[in-house]
């Protein structure tokens, strides 16, 4: 394809094989959230876990006063993966660098099911890692720490 203007050409084929490929990439993403949701299902876990993303505490716009928290959930009863944000208002104390959230001002952005969401927060999610994140979370939520047993056998204190 050619076009007139040498910036438009430039753009076009810097990024044609993004864009000759966008419903492959749109349906990569998909797919890997779907197996991982498959696969959370047919181990059944049995009870809901959350894992927070992006903690309020930590994440937050230094010129509003407005944090964000994002988590991924396995919902036991829905048996499905769950993406959550949400919006909390807090007090800027720009002399002591500081930031107080209002728990109670929370509000509710979006919370469904991951592979529901627009490509946008799935892309966003893919990512950030938040996925892989999650699955660590999961495994070492179940993991048994082996070094504090051994020491339980060997009736030791363990510090």
């Amino acid at each position: 394809m050619k076009f007139n203007s040498s910036y438009l050409q430039s753009c076009f084929d810097t990024n044609k094989s993004v864009l000759d490929n966008i419903n492959e990439i749109k349906n990569s993403i998909s797919s890997d959230i779907k197996q991982l949701e498959n696969y959370l299902k047919s181990i059944n876990i049995g009870e809901s876990v959350t894992y927070v993303a992006t903690d309020p505490t930590q994440s937050r716009n230094y010129c509003e006063p407005i944090s964000i928290e994002e988590k991924l959930s396995w919902d036991k009863i829905q048996n499905r993966l769950i993406y959550e944000k949400s919006e909390y208002e807090g007090e800027i104390h720009y002399y002591e660098n500081s930031f107080d959230i209002d728990l109670s001002s929370r509000k509710i952005i979006i919370e469904k099911p991951l592979i529901e969401t627009p490509f946008e927060i799935r892309k966003h999610v893919y990512e950030s890692g938040y996925l892989g994140d999650f699955l660590l979370y999961v495994a070492s939520k179940f993991s048994i720490n082996k070094k504090l047993n051994e020491w339980k056998i060997h009736d030791d204190v363990p510090f």
